[in-house]
């Protein structure tokens, strides 16, 4: 695991490649030696692929990973990974959503794993942060309002008034978690 900490530190300072040959590198140490968490270190790694492939813009090899990383995630006891994992994959739809376009299943697929993430983590009895659910709904809000966050809105895009109904129910069931955050 301390590989893929270094592996998940070289991906933040953009050294992709090394990234990723440390999660290899893991794989390849955790078959040798038979190890016990063999599944749980080969999900971390496509997540650590996956995250590679999203920072080089390849938003579908990114979903591809994460799809390898949620079938060894959701086989195993429930865990943060696989919500983190159902939200990123998630997320990635949504980011197309807002760039190119996506087809109408492919939304309900987004908004599917994003609501999945949801639950998830709010089954997790040892989950004491609140980050996930508000970083799930803004995604689903901008997912319907064909947003991202990392761009200012692109007032040329067409939004039905489904999707703008859709976003303003996410936007009010938001807006109930407030009176349950705890300040500062």
């Amino acid at each position: 695991m301390i590989l893929h900490e270094e592996g998940v530190a070289c991906l933040i300072q953009h050294r992709l490649e090394e990234g990723v040959n440390l999660a290899k590198r893991a794989c390849r140490l955790s078959s040798r030696y038979s190890c016990v968490n063999d599944r749980a270190i080969r999900g971390y790694a496509s997540a650590v692929y996956a995250a590679a492939d999203r920072f080089a813009g390849d938003q579908d090899g990114a979903k591809e990973h994460l799809a390898d990383a949620l079938e060894i995630f959701e086989s195993m006891e429930p865990s943060t990974y696989t919500s983190i994992t159902l939200y990123n994959i998630g997320a990635i739809i949504m980011e197309r959503s807002a760039t190119v376009g996506v087809s109408e299943r492919e939304e309900r697929e987004a908004e599917s794993f994003l609501h999945k993430a949801a639950e998830h983590w709010m089954h997790q009895h040892l989950n004491t942060t609140s980050r996930v659910l508000p970083r799930v709904y803004n995604r689903l809000i901008s997912l319907h309002l064909k947003t991202s966050p990392n761009a200012p809105p692109d007032l040329d895009v067409a939004v039905t008034q489904d999707s703008m109904t859709r976003a303003g129910a996410i936007i009010r069931r938001f807006d109930s978690l407030f009176p349950h955050c705890s300040i500062g």
